[in-house]
Order: structure tokens, then sequence, then C-alpha cells
């Protein structure tokens, strides 16, 4: 038994029909996939570099100061060193008070802070860059998921089109 409103159509319209809706449907997947997924996981990824950029820094000027804090008589004489003043042109330089370090604390301000503050304030900065770390890794995790759910649906639609397309 024939349904309705398809008495009056060829079997050879409605399969041209299916495959034109199903090649619409691959091609809205096909740019979902590629502009909208693949660019989220781009920003994701950047994201993470530079978390991990300041992580590296962050653990940097943690071993820093407890060299610092380390060297002997390094607080009574002062400390001589290098510094770099871009370019990687480095000069000599002698710091006369090591007890206390400026410490970027975000937005362009820089706070004076003895060495153990600093340290602590390194702590809790690194815990948070950890735990952004972490939400970032799952984010990238989800998008890849989707990504590969995506891709699995095109594979899917493209094997339906090719043996409706093979059919007489």
């Amino acid at each position: 038994m024939a349904l309705p409103y398809t008495q009056n159509w060829p079997r050879r319209t409605i399969l041209e029909s299916v495959v034109m809706a199903s090649k619409e449907k691959i091609e809205k997947y096909e740019h979902f996939l590629n502009n909208v997924l693949r660019e989220d996981l781009r920003i994701v990824v950047e994201e993470r570099e530079k978390l991990y950029e300041d992580i590296a820094a962050h653990s940097q000027l943690r071993q820093t100061i407890t060299c610092i804090t380390e060297a002997p008589g390094c607080t009574d004489e002062g400390l001589r060193t290098q510094v770099d003043l871009g370019s990687n042109f480095y000069v000599q330089a002698h710091v006369q008070d090591t007890s206390r370090i400026y410490v970027n604390v975000g937005l362009g301000f820089f706070v004076e802070l003895t060495l153990q503050e600093a340290l602590g304030f390194i702590d809790k900065k690194l815990n948070i860059l950890n735990a952004r770390l972490e939400e970032s890794t799952q984010k990238s995790a989800k998008i890849k998921g989707q990504i590969k759910f995506v891709y699995e649906a095109l594979r899917d639609l493209q094997g339906y089109q090719e043996s409706n397309s093979s059919q007489p």
C-alpha cells in the first residue's frame, strides 16, 4: 500500500530528494566541523599554550627566588647578575638589597614583596594556573569528541548517500 503523498511521485524523485537533503546536511556538518569546531579547538589550544608559558615563567621565578634565599652571603653582600635589556643583549647588574622583589600581579601592576611573600603569591598563582590548565584540557577533549562525533556523522551520511546513488 502506497502512502497518499507518494502515489503520484515516481520512486526516483523521492530518492533524488533524499539525496539532495543529505547533501545539504553534509554541507552543514562540514561547515560546522571546519568553521566552528576546528576554530574553537584552535582557540583553546592557543589558550593552553599561553597557560603553559605562564606556568613556566612563574616556576622559573620561584626557582630564582629559591636560589637567592639559599645562596650563602647573598643577602649581606647583594647580588651580581646579568639583566636582559632586550634582543638577548645582557648587561652586568648589582642588586644591593635582595630582601625584596617586584612581582607582576597582572594587568601591568607590579607589587613589591618580600621573598617569602613572593613565594606564597607564586604558589597561589601556580595553583590557579594549573586549575585553568586542567579546565582548558577538559574543554579541548570535549571539542575533540565533538569533532569526532561530527566526523562519524559525516561518514555515515556520505555512506548512505553513496549507497542510495548506486541503486538503479
